[in-house]
């Protein structure tokens, strides 16, 4: 059995506005999310059911924000 350990480090960061215009925000919580479901789907859709794979986010932070007035 052969392992290879890759380690990643990224880094999204996001725009926040007000509570009342949220159309105007980017999100950075949504897009990790996004990324996470992409990279399950690497795993689960391009390995064979015979091969062996894993993918795991370890940490994923966000920071706490109140309404920024």
């Amino acid at each position: 059995m052969m392992v290879v350990v890759d380690n990643w480090e990224i880094t999204l960061a996001g725009k926040g506005e007000y509570e009342d215009a949220p159309g105007i925000t980017v999100d950075s919580v949504v897009a990790v999310a996004s990324l996470v479901m992409v990279w399950q789907a690497i795993v689960s859709r391009n390995v064979s059911l015979f091969d062996k794979a894993v993918m795991t986010v370890i940490v994923s932070l966000s920071p706490v924000r109140w309404g920024k007035r």
